[in-house]
């Protein structure tokens, strides 16, 4: 992860805000600051079992902002599935494990931040609602950082060559990938984090391999 994110560093991506939706206990936003020292930072995530981690970190970051909420395609209150503190997910009826959580969406709760920014999607298969509610963020974003599947592991999941193309129809390109991960089932392709930058980023247009 820290090399794929020096590399968004080595091509000219140079974020003001950082924003890690689905941040846990922040370490991702720890690594990712290491890159981009001068960004400010914008830490979501609505599980209770996290917020000493995240107290701690704000005061050990001060350029942080946490919002205790999930992140969604329109603001209000959702269930949310909070049995795994790593893998939390936004629910649309309420089961055992269900907590209610406040929802945000990024073109709200970064309305006032300074872009350009990077976000990081941790999301667990709600990412097409995440970006129904982030039309001016992607606009004003210079990449973004999702948590993509091979397998359909929610009803509204985009699969990784679907989110690819909803990502080329806003101007993205992946450039990069890392924490590939196979399921231990049958040892196929379960999930990797894929790096997406602007289409015009330099990079693309060298076409030859050296």
């Amino acid at each position: 992860m820290r090399s794929a994110l020096q590399l968004l560093s080595q091509i000219g991506v140079e974020p003001a805000t950082i924003a890690d939706v689905g941040a846990s206990d922040g370490r991702w936003s720890t690594v990712a600051r290491g890159v981009f020292p001068t960004a400010e930072l914008v830490l979501f995530e609505p599980q209770p079992v996290h917020a000493p981690a995240l107290e701690r970190f704000q005061r050990d970051h001060a350029a942080a902002r946490i919002i205790r909420s999930a992140v969604g395609g329109s603001e209000g209150m959702s269930a949310f599935d909070a049995a795994d503190p790593w893998a939390g997910v936004l629910e649309e009826q309420p089961t055992a494990s269900s907590i209610t959580v406040p929802v945000v969406t990024l073109d709200g709760a970064l309305a006032e931040a300074r872009p350009p920014f990077l976000v990081k999607l941790d999301t667990h298969g709600v990412e097409a609602a995440i970006l129904a509610g982030a039309e001016a963020t992607l606009g004003q974003s210079v990449a973004w950082i999702i948590e993509v599947y091979n397998q359909r592991i929610t009803p509204e999941c985009l699969l990784f060559w679907e989110l690819c193309e909803y990502m080329a129809r806003h101007a993205f390109r992946p450039v990069t990938l890392a924490d590939v991960l196979f399921r231990p089932y049958d040892g196929t392709l379960w999930q990797m984090d894929l790096f997406f930058v602007r289409s015009d980023c330099a990079a693309f247009d060298h076409l030859s391999y050296r």
